[in-house]
């Protein structure tokens, strides 16, 4: 994971220096993790799509002024974080639906396969719900960063800005608690 690190660090430099093919790896590199990310606060695939080309030409436009990072991975995916969080608290509550989007209509299944469907995981969806309520939003948070995300933990670290220690804890009692919850 170093090497990850180092590697990611040097792209940075190159972009600091105004590196156009580094920028173009960065891109490539965190396009469809950025696209995750997006995905976990709003089903608008174009908005996030904007959002992460408005990101990246931010960075281009900056790159001189850009801070040397020791977790790029991190610190470009908490900037997307808030440029998106910023969009989604300032965009109209109700969106008209568009004459394609009307015009879908998803197929079916049959009433015998919801049925089925439903009976088999009733009841590991209420366990797992009524666990993940047990959670603080801090544990859901890191729990989604670890194993949605697939971030480590020293990104945790950089990302929140909390210990690594820290993170190690609330992930463990989160964990604690889901096993105690399931039984």
């Amino acid at each position: 994971m170093a090497a990850k690190t180092a590697l990611d660090q040097d792209i940075w430099h190159k972009i600091r220096a105004g590196d156009q093919q580094a920028m173009v790896s960065l891109y490539k590199s965190m396009y469809q993790y950025l696209l995750n990310i997006g995905g976990r606060y709003t089903e608008d695939q174009h908005q996030v799509k904007d959002l992460i080309q408005q990101l990246f030409l931010h960075l281009w436009e900056q790159h001189a002024r850009l801070p040397a990072v020791t977790h790029v991975k991190a610190y470009v995916a908490r900037a997307f974080r808030n440029r998106l969080l910023n969009a989604l608290k300032h965009a109209p509550r109700y969106v008209p639906v568009g004459e394609e989007e009307a015009a879908y209509e998803p197929a079916e299944l049959s009433y015998f396969e919801k049925l089925l469907g439903y009976q088999e995981n009733e009841a590991r969806r209420a366990r797992l719900s009524a666990a993940l309520a047990q959670l603080t939003p801090r544990q859901l948070e890191l729990l989604e960063m670890r194993f949605y995300l697939q971030m480590n933990y020293e990104e945790m670290e950089s990302a929140l800005g909390i210990s690594r220690k820290t993170v190690y804890n609330i992930i463990f009692n989160a964990l604690e608690t889901l096993r105690r919850e399931m039984k």
